[in-house]
This record gives C-alpha cells, sequence and structure tokens, in this order.
C-alpha cells in the first residue's frame, strides 16, 4: 500500500535506517521512492516472497533526502504491489489438458513410491514459483496433494525455495461423488472419516481447511452437475 506523503514528514519516515529505497524516476522526471521492509531478502536479491514481503509503505517527492539509503536502479521498470490469487491448486499449472484424464488414478500412482513423490513436490513447487513470476506474492491453496502445500509453504519461509507467501489447505475434505475425491480431496463416506481427516489437517499445520461437497466444474460427468450438492442435507 503506498501513500503521499505530506510535506515535513518525508524525513521522519526515510529516518527509519532499518528500510531499503528504490527510486524509480518516470518519463516526467518525478521521482517515486518505495520503501521496502528490510526484514529477509529484498525483491532485488530474486527473493520476492520468501522472508519479510517488500511492502510500499510511502512515496516521497523528489529531492526528499536519502543519505544512508541504498537506492536501487530499475532502469525504467515498474514497482507495484504484489497480486492476491484466492483459488489455487499446486498440483496443476492451469493449462487445459487435450483430453480428459483419471486424477484420482494419476494421483494414485504419483504417491506410490518416493521417486515419483518427490518428483511431484518438485513440480509444486515450481507451480508455486510460476505464480510469483508472475507478480503474485501471495496464494491460497484449495485442495492439493497430501500434504506438500504445507510443504512448500515451510521451505518457502524457511528460503529454500522461491516461491509466493502461502496460505495452505492441503488435501481439501470432499465426499463421494463431490469434486476432485480422490484426487486433491479426501472423500469422507461419514462424519467419523470427516473428522479423521481433518486432524491429519491440523497435525500438518494448515492455514484452512477446504470442504469440496457439490459437483465441481472440471470433473463434471454432465450438463448441471457444478454445484449440485453431493453431501445429504
Amino acid at each position: 500500500m503506498c501513500a503521499r506523503l505530506h510535506p515535513g514528514h518525508e524525513r521522519a519516515i526515510l529516518e527509519q535506517k532499518t528500510t531499503k529505497v528504490v527510486q524509480k524516476r518516470g518519463n516526467d522526471h518525478e521521482a517515486g521512492i518505495y520503501q521496502w521492509h528490510s526484514a529477509g531478502r529484498h525483491p532485488a536479491d530474486g527473493a520476492a516472497g520468501t522472508q519479510g514481503y517488500g511492502v510500499i509503505t510511502a512515496v516521497a517527492d523528489e529531492g526528499t533526502d536519502l543519505d544512508g539509503y541504498e537506492v536501487i536502479d530499475l532502469h525504467g521498470g515498474y514497482a507495484m504491489p504484489g497480486l492476491i490469487n484466492l483459488h489455487v491448486h499446486l498440483a496443476g499449472n492451469g493449462k487445459p489438458s487435450a483430453k480428459p484424464r483419471d486424477n484420482a488414478a494419476l494421483v494414485r500412482k504419483i504417491l506410490s513410491n518416493g521417486l515419483t513423490r518427490a518428483v511431484a513436490y518438485r513440480m509444486v513447487c515450481s507451480y508455486a514459483k510460476l505464480e510469483l513470476l508472475g507478480g503474485v506474492t501471495t496464494i491460497r491453496t484449495v485442495g492439493g496433494i497430501a500434504d506438500f502445500d504445507t510443504r512448500c509453504r515451510d521451505d518457502a519461509q524457511a528460503g529454500k525455495i522461491l516461491a509466493p507467501r502461502i496460505l495452505a489447505a492441503n488435501e481439501g475434505i470432499s465426499v463421494p461423488g463431490g469434486h476432485m475425491a480422490g484426487s486433491v480431496a479426501v472423500a469422507a463416506h461419514n462424519l467419523a472419516e470427516a473428522l479423521a481427516q481433518l486432524t491429519k489437517a491440523s497435525v500438518q499445520r494448515v492455514d484452512l481447511v477446504k470442504l469440496m461437497i457439490t459437483g465441481g466444474v472440471l470433473d463434471a460427468a454432465e450438463k448441471g452437475t457444478p454445484g449440485e450438492l453431493k453431501m445429504p442435507p
């Protein structure tokens, strides 16, 4: 979030010596000073979204005293607030598939041995990185494979991988015939199974729980199925 500083207030904010500054000159020769909280690495170091998360705190006028600050020339580039994607499945990259596939069978194969699990986890992390490179600095996952989402979140926070801030759900809780049941959601046949999955999610330290109790768009077999309640009232 950015705000225009009132005259006389620039110095008070710029006296925070722990803050890095990005300065960009536009075609009209005006200088915008974007202050980034310095906890963790700076986006210019190639680590946006890992620790600290740069926040635009002010826009100061040209001529403001920059003594004690690092000035980064963006060479005509732009500094902007990060985008937020609230509906992400890191198990896929979002590209349409050429033909229908059995996602439940594919997930079973992925989780069948350590090698395929490792390869799939690397793919999940690469899809998270793609989000970041597209300008998305916060994502919320709403159904994924095993505990891959929380692992990716934790590895990103530890600086091991490049990824946005992640609010992770891991596997969703669905019902037989429900959206993504068997792939990125677990099909609970009764209340006990749903509670067991909820306990598992708690152990994995998820940030939210995704319920998938209706038919979905991608796995609809016929018109009218998406949005149709699959769990008895």
